[in-house]
């Protein structure tokens, strides 16, 4: 079965200080696309909190990056099914402002 991961616990992982750097490495080499999605796991959250940090630390603005999040849509997904998945992935990115 699909685990759920823990918000709470993945971005106080040593990943995480990981993840940040390498934002950071991205941005300075000129690459400011950071592209994820909900169903990859932990990777929408952690995304999120790294770049909302960075920028709390004073060390990049929100202007610096482009976000880019999916959500699962199936051919025939209703809007009413669509209004539920962008609920869900806009709790974890709301934090950003826009995507």
């Amino acid at each position: 079965p699909l685990l759920k991961p823990n918000k709470s616990k993945v971005v106080k992982s040593a990943s995480q200080d990981n993840l940040k750097d390498v934002i950071l490495c991205c941005l300075k080499v000129g690459l400011n696309h950071f592209e994820t999605a909900r169903f990859y796991g932990s990777s929408e959250v952690q995304f999120v909190d790294a770049l909302c940090n960075l920028i709390d630390e004073g060390k990049i603005k929100r202007s610096d990056f482009i976000f880019q999040t999916k959500i699962g849509l199936l051919s025939n997904t209703k809007t009413a099914e669509f209004a539920k998945f962008w609920a869900n992935s806009w709790t974890n990115v709301s934090k950003l402002g826009y995507v």
